[in-house]
């Protein structure tokens, strides 16, 4: 079980199997904010300091296949929320962009 992205994390001693439960908790739950359900993992960065997410957010990433699709393609990594594809298709389209492509098509 994961712990909430919600809860105080202060607690939580960085390389600690807990830490990373939160850590995971954490992407996850900033992936689902996001329309397209990915970001660049660069991106995610950029939060390290406030989450004190590890220096190995990226593997982290990736020690959790279940969670997060890391995409190596391009020339930087993409991180995908695993859950809201089926296939490579997004699962729940975003309401907005769908209004656009029918008013202006």
């Amino acid at each position: 079980p994961f712990i909430s992205p919600y809860s105080d994390f202060s607690a939580l001693r960085p390389g600690t199997a807990e830490k990373e439960k939160h850590a995971c908790a954490v992407v996850h739950e900033m992936l689902s904010l996001t329309v397209e359900k990915r970001t660049l993992v660069d991106h995610l960065t950029h939060f390290r300091e406030e989450f004190r997410f590890s220096q190995q957010l990226r593997g982290m990433l990736i020690r959790h296949p279940d969670m997060f699709y890391v995409s190596l393609k391009g020339d930087r990594d993409s991180v995908f929320l695993r859950d809201a594809y089926r296939d490579s298709h997004l699962v729940e389209k975003n309401i907005l962009e769908e209004m656009d492509l029918v008013l202006f098509n």
